[in-house]
């Protein structure tokens, strides 16, 4: 604001302090202006060196047709099938040597809601519920502990985000930017204040993190600018970073348990390209397989719509589909995925004989036992096994199958907790 006086003098003085001050105004725009263009020329250097491994994929590069994706030679594309309205039936004999269900105890300091998470590592088993609780149990279901608690002490979270067991147990606070580290018996031992924030955590060796999130987390580190995944040393040093992706060109959908752990895998299963990556032992990412559907699930759909576009559109069309959860190890990739107007399916991929089987019950004798048409079943591999939660109200009544853990069918009640049931996988050579 500039006071204008009658004195020529002074009327003098203040028509230079403005102009000074238009000058001023003037050279800091301009220079504004040229480190918005080094910024963008640097996202498009980004873009334009981007090449398809770990230190700099990029998304945008890949997010059109991805039945043309080009990445890698060994990269499999798997055609998913039509899906059918009737349920698809298979017998259990076709696919598995065993099943069994582990029951974990029902208690009142045990208490769990829908499983979000769960992991089987040292004869343990440990789940995330939605009440933001993690407990640990013996293998036949038991209950054992409840690690740490909600408050503001330490070891204690916020919100507990994620978590990740190898020889320890780690708890990651993506609230507080925390990370806290218990023995595997579930004593605290001590926390770690991260420096980004992130969704999930694993660790690919005793010397190095892995870390993802939403790509719009970081924006204040450099390091970390407009990429969604990255290693780290013990003390969280950023190493390598993947899966660039421009803000402005990309929307990024939810997927919390996209990254796992299994058979000395680290996978990744990305929706925004329909695709599954995995992650080497030398910090690599390679595309593994491609997941190629009809022309009601691509993400060009929604490249130009608006939040409510997209909600009404998701709400109301009935041959979209939407991809529930996909887990892969080194024989078989599951996907577990719906369609509005004919339900939920679940895919069994064969890496031997690259044929696909479509499931939707588990069959006993000819008597359907096993219903996976649950929306929220979360499912990882263990082992020899493929081993899925089940809510006590999708249990069937139908007595002895084969040998159990924990009880018979029979005996579940509605208000128990979850059961796992476990599948023990044939050789991938003797299936379809």
């Amino acid at each position: 604001m500039f006071l204008v006086v009658k004195s020529g003098n002074n009327c003098l003085i203040c028509t230079k302090i403005f102009i000074k001050m238009n000058v001023r105004k003037i050279s800091i725009l301009l220079i504004f202006s040229v480190l918005m263009m080094q910024s963008c020329d640097s996202n498009s250097l980004k873009r334009a060196m981007a090449k398809y491994y770990f230190s700099d994929f990029d998304l945008e590069a890949v997010g059109g047709n991805v039945s043309t994706m080009n990445v890698i030679d060994s990269a499999e594309t798997i055609i998913i099938p039509e899906i059918v309205s009737d349920v698809v039936s298979v017998n259990y004999k076709e696919i598995c040597d065993t099943v069994f269900i582990v029951r974990l105890e029902t208690a009142k300091n045990c208490l769990l809601g829908r499983i979000l998470k769960f992991s089987l590592l040292n004869d343990s088993i440990y789940v995330k519920d939605k009440y933001q609780s993690l407990m640990m149990f013996a293998p036949d279901g038991k209950f054992v502990r409840k690690i740490s608690n909600i408050g503001q002490g330490p070891g204690e979270y916020s919100e507990l985000t994620d978590f990740f067991v190898d020889d320890k147990i780690y708890i990651l606070d993506n609230m507080r930017s925390k990370l806290s580290v218990f023995s595997k018996t579930g004593e605290f031992l001590y926390d770690r204040k991260l420096p980004f924030l992130s969704l999930q955590i694993g660790k690919l060796n005793p010397e190095t993190f892995v870390f993802r999130a939403f790509n719009n987390y970081n924006l204040h580190i450099n390091a970390l600018d407009n990429y969604c995944i990255w290693t780290t040393d013990t003390c969280f040093n950023v190493q390598k970073r993947g899966m660039y992706c421009d803000l402005e060109l990309n929307k990024f959908f939810s997927n919390p348990n996209g990254m796992c752990f299994a058979d000395g895998l680290a996978s990744l299963y990305e929706m925004e390209t329909d695709s599954l990556f995995v992650i080497t032992e030398n910090f690599d990412l390679r595309c593994r397989y491609v997941l190629k559907f009809n022309d009601y699930h691509t993400f060009d759909i929604f490249k130009n719509m608006t939040s409510m576009e997209y909600k009404k559109f998701f709400n109301t069309n009935e041959d979209y589909i939407w991809v529930l959860g996909c887990r892969f190890n080194n024989s078989f990739v599951v996907v577990n995925f719906m369609q509005r107007g004919k339900g939920t399916n679940w895919l069994l991929y064969n890496s031997n004989s690259k044929k696909t089987c479509l499931i939707n019950e588990i069959s006993f004798n000819g008597v359907a036992v096993i219903s996976l048409d649950e929306l929220f079943d979360e499912f990882v591999f263990y082992k020899d096994y493929f081993v899925v939660s089940k809510d006590p109200l999708e249990m069937p009544r139908k007595g002895e199958i084969t040998k159990y853990v924990g009880g018979y069918f029979g005996e579940i009640k509605d208000d128990d907790n979850p059961v796992l049931v476990f599948f023990k996988m044939k050789p991938v050579s003797n299936i379809f």
